[in-house]
């Protein structure tokens, strides 16, 4: 792939192109969004975790909007098969991957947990953010969304290590809506 070896990309793309249109494929290549999305083993994330990852988009018909529904909410879970804390290493100020405890054999869905051995604080289990058309909302202050014409709100997900399962359980209300002329 590209990210693996791009030696010779710069020219094909000069060759079938131009020199503009090969300067601005080689630019769009290392934005995290790109890479993300046609390299298989980039991981943007800092501590080991995938951010900005599309989950699902809803199709919201025309004359419908959706909103949030405050009273059930949004919750966010991981599939952890042991729960564990670290002790703190009280002669050094760091904490050390030999210090990691397991309180107990707990298995279940948890809304907090330590990712992996690097972890010096549990991580709640995920984030999520929505995006309609080309507006980011969160789901507490989202409103209504929809409109006059079918359009998608999407579902976008962050913090998501590998070999974790993880589970979203939203809820919304749906509301006919009239177009004002």
């Amino acid at each position: 792939t590209y990210w693996e070896n791009n030696n010779n990309y710069f020219s094909a793309w000069e060759n079938v192109y131009n020199n503009t249109i090969a300067e601005m494929l080689q630019n769009a290549a290392y934005q995290n969004q790109v890479q993300e999305t046609c390299d298989e083993n980039y991981n943007s994330g800092d501590d080991g975790s995938y951010d900005d990852l599309l989950l699902f988009e809803i199709p919201i018909p025309a004359g419908v909007a959706i909103n949030g529904d405050l009273a059930d909410g949004q919750n966010e879970y991981v599939w952890y098969y042991e729960y564990a804390y670290r002790n703190r290493d009280y002669a050094s100020d760091d904490y050390d991957a030999t210090y990691l405890r397991i309180v107990d054999d707990e298995m279940g869905w948890q809304q907090s947990y330590y990712p992996n051995e690097n972890s010096t604080s549990n991580y709640n289990s995920f984030t999520v953010h929505y995006e309609f058309e080309t507006m980011d909302l969160w789901y507490y202050s989202m409103g209504l969304t929809g409109g006059d014409a079918d359009t998608v709100l999407s579902v976008y997900v962050n913090q998501i290590f590998p070999d974790y399962e993880y589970r979203l359980v939203v809820y919304f209300e749906m509301s006919s809506v009239v177009p004002l002329e």
